[in-house]
């Protein structure tokens, strides 16, 4: 009796060991797949760096060339002038690709400028992220500053943008055409859309200021949705805080909102990671 009970625990533990062996050799096998995997990514992104290297070393020696143009021969735009030039031109439709990336665009566009008489610069900025970014600048003759990012996309339908950069703070985008002095004001409460929209005059409009006002119109649109969807489905239960027309007119208004900070269904407002540094080439 005893032996018989020896060899079932002996079976026993045996099997215990046949099977954390089993469970340790699927771990090493999972293990090794996950560093295979950590080392491809590893290399994909040290390709990315080398390619970006490359691109900023040509852009270097292109911007060195094209900038033994004598200066007298451009000119600084008004921002009239210049929101001219990026409607008609079409950089920003370009494809994205792994060979033609964001100071692939840059290059571009200061090419084109400086073809049509446009002084313009290339903007380098750095990510908290480590990432970096390219994109354009002019010093227009009545606004100042103006930072503009035709970076496209991969299917050659982005927009033109401009870019707000502050160093500390996320690097953001607004699409062109949505840019403009008089914005909805979005320092109400939800429920004030319901009888008028009121406009705010933002005389700099390419400050960082104006961004953060813009994106606050984002997330104030946001929750008006979800109250105002509230309310629609109170009334559908007869709980009834507004009339019909009141909530018809509040629908009204917050389709202003939405045309003012959305295009074809999309938030014409972008954001990333703050900005470490900015590098100016004129």
């Amino acid at each position: 009796m005893n032996w018989k009970i020896l060899f079932i625990l002996s079976l026993f533990v045996n099997l215990m060991l046949f099977f954390a062996f089993i469970s340790y050799n699927l771990d090493l096998d999972k293990n090794e797949l996950y560093i295979q995997n950590l080392t491809q990514e590893n290399q994909e992104l040290e390709n990315k760096i080398d390619l970006l290297q490359s691109q900023i070393n040509n852009f270097t020696r292109f911007f060195k060339n094209n900038s033994e143009k004598v200066d007298s021969e451009l000119r600084d735009p008004s921002w009239d002038e210049l929101k001219m030039f990026l409607e008609a031109d079409d950089t920003n439709r370009l494809l994205y690709n792994d060979s033609f990336v964001c100071s692939g665009f840059a290059i571009e566009l200061f090419k084109r400028a400086r073809s049509n008489g446009l002084r313009c610069g290339i903007v380098e900025i750095e990510e908290t992220n480590n990432i970096g970014h390219m994109l354009n600048v002019f010093n227009t003759i009545d606004k100042g500053l103006v930072f503009v990012d035709v970076t496209g996309n991969e299917q050659g339908t982005a927009n033109d943008k401009i870019a707000y950069i502050e160093i500390g703070k996320p690097y953001g985008t607004i699409e062109l055409d949505k840019v403009k002095e008089n914005l909805i004001s979005c320092d109400v409460d939800c429920e004030d859309l319901i009888s008028k929209v009121q406009y705010t005059y933002y005389p700099n409009i390419f400050e960082y200021n104006y961004y953060l006002k813009f994106k606050k119109c984002k997330d104030f649109y946001e929750n008006c949705i979800n109250i105002y969807n509230q309310n629609i489905e109170e009334f559908n239960k007869g709980k009834r805080k507004y009339t019909y027309s009141e909530l018809n007119s509040w629908s009204s208004n917050l389709g202003l909102l939405e045309d003012q900070i959305t295009s074809n269904n999309f938030y014409v407002i972008v954001e990333s990671d703050p900005v470490e540094n900015i590098q100016l080439y004129w």
